[in-house]
């Protein structure tokens, strides 16, 4: 029997097979430590990229919209340098033509403005003396009749339905001679 002194004591082999395991489970412990520690390492430099990634991202966008600011305010300069000096050169050949053409319409419209802001301001002087004074429905200059008035004084009347004394669609008076005439 030459393998007999080769037999371990069941005892003696359960100690050994309990601190492989020990060296086993602590082996395994450190591997896992550090897989953890490799684990937790890489998600923290995960979450740096994504937010440099994130950062650059905003970064070339910012960059793409001042180059677009700049590129369309030189377009914008160039448009307009182009308009003036398109105007620039119609306005050196017909200048004058344009300026005899216009001269007299502008005088005519100025002239005609000037007649309806002084109508409007005198027709308003009228309608406010009479009125502080409480001659409003009195005064036939100011509007013909007490159908175009409420109880305050204020003017009711619809400018398109109203024949009364006022201008179709103004609702500003006639004069009291063109009242005469259309009644003759």
């Amino acid at each position: 029997m030459t393998g007999a002194s080769d037999v371990l004591d069941p005892v003696e082999a359960a100690k050994a097979d309990i601190s492989r395991s020990k060296r086993l489970i602590a082996s395994t412990l450190d591997d896992l430590t550090q897989h953890h520690s490799w684990l937790e390492s890489y998600h923290r430099d995960e979450r740096r990229r994504a937010q440099r990634l994130r950062r650059e991202d905003a970064l070339r966008r910012l960059e793409l919209r001042r180059q677009r600011a700049a590129w369309l305010s030189r377009r914008f300069a160039l448009a307009t340098y182009a308009f003036a000096r398109a105007t620039a050169v119609v306005l050196m050949r017909n200048g004058r033509a344009f300026l005899t053409w216009a001269a007299p319409r502008a005088h005519a419209l100025s002239r005609l403005m000037m007649r309806w802001i002084s109508a409007g301001a005198s027709w308003a002087w009228r309608a406010g003396l009479s009125l502080s004074r409480g001659t409003w429905l009195d005064d036939p200059r100011l509007g013909s009749g007490r159908h175009c008035l409420s109880a305050s004084g204020v003017n009711l009347c619809r400018p398109l339905e109203c024949r009364g004394g006022h201008l179709r669609g103004t609702g500003l008076p006639q004069s009291h001679d063109r009242l005469d005439t259309d009644k003759t």
